[in-house]
């Protein structure tokens, strides 16, 4: 996959993206209080690649994906698609943009709607952006029920008559349905059982392979990030510290958070238990108040005094020339 992706150009690019949220303000509606939730963050995507998300919950990841689509409007930064840049880009040209990139949300019972049926919540983008006639729309809804595994029968059906599995399958069913060249995945199968996962997971490998679809695939399951991406960005506290491919994050993790992620999740296999255990002390700051320096250190386990109060900056620790086998990591001790 990383020399399919060297030749290619980068298909979305994100550079320097910022949001905070007021979350005070005082008698003349002037903001005394903020809530960081992303800062200044950089990261590319590539045609046919899965780039996944991870971190704590409230590290910021779903903030970003919003971020990405122009569903919420970032303070700083570019959003380049194409080259294109989004966040300044015309509401007009915009809605016709929107037809590259779709998002699969996290629950999919709230994000159809009770009162479509299956058909018609497939169908709804394609009646929206004007896609061909009734007959061209029923034809691709079908063909598209058919590409998730799902049966015709299913399209006379209401979300509230299938399960969780076979609606999440409708809501990226509905978001193939433009043919997009990216999709969002925000937790898509955090809220499914383990068996239905891997099915929506096996599912999102071949769309990607037989359709050449890229992915930002945002998730706090380990398992589920190192079966489904080619390379991992890991956020803390809204900030990215480390890219590299799934490899590398999981067999050489650098930076000391990255270690503690990998070293808490559950490993099934028992022989494979008496790893390293890492814990970390203190409590996670607060976004609203959040510490100088490098804001991993009130936790850090091998912070050094320089941690508290220089800004570390992504750095690439591998000696490979190659832009996709880069590992970047944001801490002081590299």
């Amino acid at each position: 996959m990383n020399d399919l992706l060297e030749s290619k150009e980068p298909l979305l690019k994100v550079k320097n993206l910022s949001k905070s949220f007021s979350v005070e303000k005082n008698f003349f509606g002037r903001t005394t209080k903020s809530l960081r939730a992303v800062h200044d963050i950089n990261f590319e995507i590539y045609p046919g690649e899965c780039l996944s998300l991870v971190g704590e919950s409230g590290c910021g990841k779903s903030t970003t994906a919003r971020l990405i689509l122009n569903l919420v409007k970032a303070d700083q930064g570019e959003v380049l698609f194409e080259n294109e840049e989004l966040l300044s880009m015309p509401a007009r040209k915009l809605r016709q943009k929107r037809e590259d990139f779709q998002m699969v949300f996290q629950n999919p019972f709230s994000s159809l709607d009770p009162r479509f049926t299956i058909f018609d919540s497939i169908a709804e983008p394609l009646i929206v952006h004007k896609k061909g006639t009734k007959e061209s729309i029923e034809k691709r809804v079908f063909e598209l029920l058919e590409l998730v595994d799902l049966a015709k029968s299913f399209a006379t059906k209401y979300p509230h008559e299938c399960s969780g599995g076979q609606n999440q399958r409708v809501s990226i069913a509905r978001a193939l349905a433009l043919n997009p060249k990216l999709v969002v995945c925000d937790e898509a199968v955090s809220a499914l059982d383990v068996s239905v996962q891997a099915n929506v997971l096996h599912l999102l490998k071949k769309l990607q392979k037989d359709l050449q679809i890229s992915f930002l695939f945002i998730a706090h399951d380990l398992a589920v990030v190192k079966m489904i991406s080619d390379r991992v960005a890991v956020m803390y506290l809204g900030e990215i510290v480390e890219i590299s491919s799934t490899q590398n994050i999981f067999s050489n993790p650098k930076h000391p958070y990255t270690k503690a992620l990998i070293a808490s999740a559950p490993v099934a296999d028992p022989k494979k238990r008496n790893r390293e255990k890492i814990f970390l002390t203190g409590e996670i700051p607060k976004p609203t108040e959040i510490p100088s320096g490098c804001t991993f250190h009130t936790r850090c386990p091998v912070k050094i005094d320089s941690c508290l109060s220089q800004v570390p900056k992504l750095k690439n620790v591998c000696s490979s020339e190659k832009k996709t086998d880069s590992h970047l990591v944001g801490c002081l001790l590299y």
